[in-house]
């Protein structure tokens, strides 16, 4: 375990330092977070996952590359900590994000199947390759993936050999975890408001209930809590004499790597919409903004990379398709559109599946009854603690604070902000409903609706919480923190004397009990190798590139240097 404390620590202060330094000299966003250092871990995200894109474009994030991006780094941040002022708010925030995200990665599982399926299978191709052209003909989920394969890819380097790739996913939870707690405690010393201390309150326990269990991060969690941050930095814009009013490209920043984790989060991109709207922004202040041609080039690489790997802009959206390029899959991409809307859908547990296929399940609400009897009651249970916690606070703050007349005041005020987010948050909880509904696609839809909702209800109650209020919200997340504590030390005690290959780092060769390295088949075809099959769909993080069937036709050419796959018609 010592080993994995040495390597988050070591990892934390890369990330915080590609943060600051994408903050200080390439962005300049000026954002004023002296109190709440944390941000620098979220940009460090951000530009470092934008960034292993545009270098897998030229080169395989191999050890050699990414050695020295974290030597760079690590220089850069021992160069600035001499001269920062906030130290000691800087080491607590590396120890804290070290300790947790070592607490939820030692002896954990990994996420079951996708992990195995193809999030440790992509991380391998991105470690031995650039850019792969139709890398969706080996295997359709490799058009499912996610920026967070990119950061995991590049944090394989000399020092930490691939047990690296395993950090990222901890710690993009736990930074924004961290960054929730610490708005929390600088919203009670400054805040005239109840809404958003109340906000950030009901945001970090909806987070501790869905997002405390590494096995069951994947994609989707990094995702929906990176949605939720999202809202609440548009929400800041309810704060008297606030200066985030002029920091759109934050919210640019963070709506366009919601996408680049999940691609269904694409309303997060009305947030930066509604802003310039809101705030009467004129077109030349927006493109004279160095920002703007950041963010420009990163999503211009982002739709690239899919278009190159899949023949899609958003795979699989058959809308977003350009079908005559050589690699493109047609027949392929439609199938899997229609097949991932019916899964998530539950079509698996539809009683007439055989007498109707899974276009004509999706459409008419066929597929409601099944859905409700078994997704929605997931829904239900998940969801249940956090609402029933959160409505007996509710009551006992109603009971307890001094009676008054409805607040008003505080709604009428910031009337266009709270509903503008409200729209966004439902227009996005419509579509996960009517494409996706599937609760880890869309759980931080659901919640941010739920903590709106709850907070609104308190503003209306009260303008201002007390003291003695505030103490008790903060002996409640206290309270949560230590649960999520007590959990992780009891999974890891049960545990402790199961020993495996490559312990106690999460299971990345196989899903066996001893973690034995999978034997894998070599597919050659017109005596020329294409790739690795397994027979069991579970790729993991082996040879690459690796699926678990063979596409008819399927053929490999050599481009100016890239690998091209593609189905020959």
């Amino acid at each position: 375990m010592i080993e994995i404390i040495f390597f988050c620590f070591v990892t934390s202060i890369i990330y915080f330092s590609a943060g600051y330094f994408f903050n200080t000299n390439i962005a300049a966003l000026n954002l004023n977070y002296t109190k709440n250092t944390t941000i620098n871990y979220i940009y460090g995200f951000i530009f470092l996952g934008f960034f292993s894109i545009i270098i897998n474009f030229f080169f395989p994030l191999n050890q050699n590359i990414n050695s020295i991006l974290s030597i760079f780094f690590l220089v850069y941040f021992f160069y600035t900590f001499r001269h920062s002022k906030n130290k000691n708010k800087i080491i607590k925030s590396i120890l804290l994000i070290t300790f947790f995200s070592a607490l939820l990665i030692t002896l954990s599982e990994a996420n079951r199947p996708d992990a195995g399926l193809y999030h440790f299978p992509y991380t391998k191709i991105l470690n031995e390759n650039k850019i792969i052209i139709g890398l969706t003909n080996i295997h359709f989920r490799f058009g499912h993936t996610s920026i967070l394969q990119y950061l995991n890819a590049l944090n394989f380097n000399f020092a930490f050999s691939e047990n690296g790739i395993l950090i990222p996913q901890a710690q993009i939870i736990v930074s924004v975890f961290l960054y929730f707690y610490k708005e929390f405690s600088n919203e009670i010393k400054r805040s005239d408001s109840s809404f958003l201390i109340l906000f950030l309150f009901f945001t970090f326990l909806f987070s501790i209930f869905n997002y405390n269990r590494y096995g069951s991060f994947g994609n989707d969690a990094s995702g929906n809590i990176f949605f939720l941050l999202l809202v609440y930095e548009f929400l800041k814009l309810v704060k008297k004499n606030n200066n985030q009013k002029k920091h759109l490209f934050n919210l640019v920043y963070l709506s366009l790597f919601c996408v680049a984790l999940k691609p269904f989060l694409l309303f997060s991109l009305l947030f930066p919409l509604a802003y310039i709207i809101n705030f009467k922004k004129k077109i030349y202040e927006i493109i004279s903004n160095r920002n703007f041609y950041i963010c420009l080039i990163f999503i211009s690489c982002f739709l690239l990379k899919n278009l190159l790997i899949s023949g899609c802009f958003i795979y699989p959206s058959s809308k977003t398709c350009i079908s005559n390029l050589n690699w493109s899959n047609h027949d392929r991409t439609k199938k899997e559109e229609i097949l991932g809307e019916a899964w998530s859908k539950d079509w698996v547990n539809f009683n007439n599946v055989k007498k109707i296929n899974a276009s004509e399940f999706n459409k008419d609400f066929i597929w409601f009854k099944t859905w409700k009897n078994n997704q929605f009651n997931t829904i239900v249970k998940k969801n249940s603690p956090f609402l029933v916690l959160s409505l007996i606070i509710l009551i006992f703050l109603k009971l307890f604070l001094d009676k008054k007349k409805l607040n008003n005041k505080f709604f009428n005020k910031n009337f266009v902000i709270i509903s503008t987010t409200l729209i966004i948050v439902i227009a996005s909880l419509l579509f996960w409903f009517l494409k996706f509904p599937l609760y880890r696609y869309g759980s931080g839809f659901l919640g941010s609706l739920f903590i709106i909702l709850f907070s609104l209800i308190f503003a209306k109650i009260n303008s201002k919480l007390n003291l003695n209020i505030m103490k008790k919200l903060k002996i409640i997340i206290f309270i949560s923190i230590i649960f999520i504590i007590v959990k992780n030390f009891n999974r890891i005690y049960n545990k402790y004397e199961i020993r495996y290959l490559n312990y106690p780092w999460p299971k990345m060769n196989s899903f066996t009990n001893n973690n034995y390295k999978k034997n894998y088949e070599e597919v050659i075809i017109n005596n020329k190798f294409l790739f690795y099959k397994v027979n069991d769909g579970l790729c993991m993080y082996g040879n690459s590139p690796c699926s678990y069937y063979i596409e008819d036709n399927i053929d490999l050419k050599i481009l100016r240097g890239y690998k091209m796959y593609y189905v020959k018609r």
